[in-house]
């Protein structure tokens, strides 16, 4: 079992200073601790609950649901967490990463005024949009708070390991069934890669069930790391077949580089790392040249991309965001025109799907307009323009830095959490070269809960600064 937090039992972290015992006001303070200790410890809980809640209502509602429908629950959640946001500005850590989505923000209008566009509602398309693509710095923030502020890091991180354990154990038996029949449990046509029927379990896409086991694979390594069990283990284990067997690309890949982050030994520097790629790239040029599963994965792959690919929306997009961004530098074509929501929902049809041609793809007409939201880095390319995507990945760095460095004297939860962090959002990135992880309910979720940890994680190793603990109880 992973260890408990450090700031559910020590006292210099329930905003009380310690002094000396011949301090003549120590009763006072003694009284302050008994009457703080309940609360802290009752929002340690609360907080463990609300991710937990989170992960379980999007999940049942994937379960539940017959077709694909708009979610609130991100948004809701993330106008709940508002003010845990604004609390967390008080930090120094955060006034980068605020400052950046500020500027992608600001780019995002500027552009939405500058160029017209008659497919769309100007401004609304564009704070729309800017609402959704702000749900992750938001989600960061109160994240990165709660953790500082409840100590709860470390429960948290166990209680979502086991909850994403069962719902990986409770779908296999509906992947049989998709693989036995042929067709979903929901009565619905499965997609067939090559010679492979690709299972949809409880839902409605294979891909969901691909992230769910790429979660499942993490959470039983992290968990054998720290508890040396069989079973761990072997689970683990099951989840990368059932992985595989999925051949969505982009997960297996992001899965395995996963894996090699949270096995690789403490002590080894960057040679074992390359090693170790290295053999996880021979491995899958073997896979990939000389099986039938390798077969299939190549030739789903080279529809989109290669000589022989067809047309399609992904292709189309890509080149298409590049060329608006050198048409519109370096502000782009603003927020609200290609690639998000607001440019094909909600009555709106951006005049730039016409301009480059999308309209013609499938999934990207007027009429069927599914794929236009897949691809998340076209829709910063050309909304954002040069200027934009630099304030994004700016963002991204500024918050996801502080899970680079080990941290000599953490414990072993706190490095195998710091592991578990950096294998997830690596997952996000590969994810991302085919889909918009970064506006998606469940991937923007795990993306700030990894990089609201590693926001709360000590500034510097053996230390603290700005009155920051680490969330990993001392030795």
């Amino acid at each position: 079992m992973l260890h408990r937090d450090v700031n559910l039992r020590k006292l210099t972290n329930y905003g009380v200073v310690r002094g000396p015992l011949s301090d003549p006001d120590v009763r006072s303070v003694r009284k302050g601790l008994r009457r703080d200790k309940p609360v802290m410890r009752s929002g340690a809980l609360a907080t463990i609950w609300f991710f937990n809640l989170y992960l379980a209502i999007h999940y049942i509602r994937l379960a539940l649901a017959q077709e694909y429908e708009t979610s609130l629950l991100d948004k809701i959640t993330c106008l709940i967490v508002l003010p845990l946001a604004f609390l967390y500005l008080q930090d120094p850590r955060s006034w980068l990463p605020a400052l950046s989505m500020l500027g992608f923000c600001a780019v995002l209008m500027l552009g939405a005024i500058i160029v017209p566009n008659k497919g769309v509602s100007q401004p609304i398309s564009a704070i729309l949009t800017i609402f959704l693509d702000s749900k992750l710095a938001i989600m960061t923030f109160a994240f990165a708070w709660l953790f500082q502020k409840t100590g709860s890091a470390t429960q948290v991180f166990e209680s979502l390991a086991i909850l994403i354990i069962i719902l990986c154990l409770i779908n296999i038996p509906f992947i049989f069934y998709d693989l036995n029949t042929g067709v979903s449990i929901k009565g619905g046509t499965l997609e067939v890669k090559g010679a492979f029927v690709q299972p949809q379990g409880l839902f409605l896409h294979h891909i969901e069930v691909a992230w769910l086991n790429a979660f499942g694979v993490f959470a039983a390594a992290t968990r054998y790391r720290l508890r040396k069990r069989t079973l761990d283990l072997v689970l683990c284990a099951l989840f990368v077949m059932l992985l595989c067997r999925l051949l969505s690309f982009k997960e297996i890949v992001g899965g395995f580089v996963g894996l090699l982050i949270i096995f690789r030994p403490n002590r080894s520097g960057f040679l074992s790392l390359g090693v170790g790629l290295a053999a996880l790239a021979g491995v899958a040029a073997f896979v990939l040249n000389f099986t039938e599963l390798g077969t299939a994965i190549l030739d789903h792959v080279g529809m989109f991309y290669g000589s022989n690919s067809i047309d399609n929306v992904r292709a189309g997009m890509t080149d298409a965001s590049f060329r608006i961004a050198a048409e519109h530098f370096p502000l782009g074509s603003g927020g609200g025109t290609f690639g998000s929501a607001a440019s094909a929902q909600f009555g709106n049809y951006s005049q730039l799907y016409y301009d480059y041609g999308i309209y013609l793809l499938y999934g990207g007409s007027p009429e069927f307009p599914s794929f236009l939201m897949d691809m998340g880095w076209a829709k910063y390319v050309a909304e954002g323009g040069a200027l934009g995507v630099i304030f994004f990945l700016l963002f991204l760095v500024s918050c996801s830095v502080y899970l680079f460095y080990r941290d000599p004297n953490a414990t072993s939860t706190d490095e195998a959490l710091r592991r578990l962090c950096l294998a997830l959002l690596l997952l996000i990135l590969a994810i991302s070269t085919a889909s918009s992880p970064f506006t998606s309910e469940l991937l923007e979720f795990v993306a700030a809960l990894c990089l609201g940890y590693g926001m709360s994680r000590p500034l510097r190793a053996g230390g603290a600064r700005n009155g920051v603990r680490s969330a990993a109880p001392a030795r």
